[in-house]
């Protein structure tokens, strides 16, 4: 998957940086385990990117791609031969979005803890059925995203994908797209919203709040300033636990 072919390969479909795919790439691979198959898709649409693009992307005075490439993770035995006709419950492990945004390519992915080398770690999790060259599979992983630098930062990328979990966990949430934090905040923020400069708690909060969560704001001492607002950490630590829980 790191070869120079299939570096210079989505360098050139997604006319990004070699050097900034090989190094995204990289630091996924260095992650999760040597024994696995790869299926590479292109090209992809993803929705979080799709919506960034069209709100967004699209605008720029720049020609960028609006399409992107899904790479899914299988055990070693699945190979193209027996795709279609093994049984992939326990051989499929998640897949992650490779997009064309400069900064950093890694856009959606959804991994099992079961693909990394170390997975003795507690996580929460939820299902999602993803559609791989003509096969529902289902998959079981906490979602993560990168951020792109522009339309998303570290807060909004939070949210993205807080409510994408909720979402599938229970039918109360429903995920958000950029696109729509973008119009939560004009309601707070005053200044142009991309390319976005990141969120302060309150706005955080406030686009929390709206979308059906309840919110609360716990800030811990700086035991290291004479003078400090707050709840003491020993305090702090116990509300954490509580909440997660």
């Amino acid at each position: 998957l790191n070869s120079s072919t299939i570096i210079q390969l989505i360098s050139e479909e997604l006319k990004v940086s070699s050097t900034i795919v090989k190094e995204d790439i990289e630091n996924i691979l260095k992650e999760i385990r040597a024994d696995l198959t790869c299926c590479i898709e292109y090209p992809y649409i993803e929705e979080y990117y799709r919506d960034c693009y069209y709100s967004y992307y699209s605008r720029k005075h720049t020609e960028i791609n609006r399409n992107c490439f899904r790479i899914s993770f299988f055990d070693s035995s699945v190979t193209e031969g027996n795709y279609y006709t093994i049984d992939l419950s326990d051989k499929f492990y998640g897949y992650i979005v490779c997009r064309p945004t400069p900064r950093r390519i890694i856009g959606y992915t959804f991994l099992s803890p079961k693909i990394f080398k170390e997975n003795n770690f507690s996580i929460c999790v939820c299902k999602r059925d993803v559609s791989i060259m003509g096969r529902i599979l289902e998959v079981s992983a906490f979602p993560f995203c990168g951020q792109d630098g522009e339309m998303n930062t570290c807060a909004e990328t939070a949210i993205i994908v807080m409510f994408d979990y909720l979402s599938r966990r229970y039918n109360k949430y429903s995920r958000v797209l950029p696109s729509q934090i973008a119009s939560l905040m004009s309601a707070s923020v005053l200044n142009r919203k991309q390319p976005s400069v990141g969120l302060d708690m309150d706005t955080v909060a406030c686009i929390i709040e709206t979308k059906g969560m309840a919110t609360r704001r716990y800030i811990r001492q700086d035991e290291n300033k004479p003078v400090s607002c707050g709840i003491k950490s020993d305090k702090f630590l116990q509300i954490l636990h509580i909440y997660i829980e």
